[in-house]
C-alpha cells in the first residue's frame, strides 16, 4: 500500500515539475503575459495610424498620381485616386478604433501591397520606404489572425 502511494506521489511530482519547466520555457517573463491583448491593440493602432498616413500621402499627391503612369492601368483617373485615399482613410480609422478589425486588416494588407507595388514604379509618390511597407504588410497580416486585442469596439467571437 505504501509503495503504491509513493509511486503515485512520485508520478504526480514528476508531472508537476515537467509542467512547471515547460511553463517557464514558454515565456521569459510569464507574469507579463496578461498584457498580450494590449500589445495587439498597440500593433493595431500603429498599423491604423500608418494607413491613415498612407491615405494622407495619397491625397496630397493626387495630381501627381494622375499624371504618373503605372504598368497595370496606365494613368490613374482622378476618381480612382480619390477612392484609394478614401478607402485607406476609412480602413485606418477602423483599425485605430478597432471596428471590424480583421476585415479592415485584410483590406489594409491589400492596400499596403498596392502601395508597395506603386513604390517600385513611382517611388517619389509614396510616403514610406519599401521596408516600412513590408513591415506594415506583416503587421496587418498578423492582425488578420490575432484580431483586435484590447480597447476595441470588436467583440471576440
Amino acid at each position: 500500500m505504501l509503495s503504491a502511494f509513493s509511486t503515485n506521489a512520485t508520478a504526480w511530482w514528476m508531472s508537476f515539475r515537467i509542467s512547471s519547466i515547460i511553463e517557464a520555457m514558454l515565456s521569459l517573463f510569464p507574469r507579463l503575459l496578461f498584457l498580450a491583448p494590449a500589445a495587439i491593440a498597440l500593433l493595431r493602432v500603429v498599423v491604423g495610424i500608418s494607413v491613415l498616413m498612407m491615405a494622407w500621402g495619397t491625397w496630397r499627391a493626387r495630381d501627381d498620381m494622375t499624371k504618373a503612369s503605372f504598368p497595370l492601368f496606365g494613368h490613374a483617373p482622378l476618381w480612382l485616386v480619390y477612392a484609394d485615399a478614401l478607402l485607406l482613410a476609412t480602413l485606418g480609422l477602423a483599425l485605430v478604433l478597432g471596428l471590424w478589425t480583421q476585415a479592415a486588416a485584410l483590406l489594409a494588407t491589400i492596400g499596403i501591397l498596392d502601395h508597395l507595388a506603386g513604390k517600385r514604379w513611382q517611388p517619389e509618390l509614396f510616403p514610406f520606404a519599401t521596408g516600412t511597407y513590408a513591415l506594415l504588410f506583416i503587421m496587418s497580416l498578423a492582425l488578420v489572425f490575432t484580431g483586435a486585442g484590447a480597447f476595441a469596439v470588436d467583440l471576440p467571437l
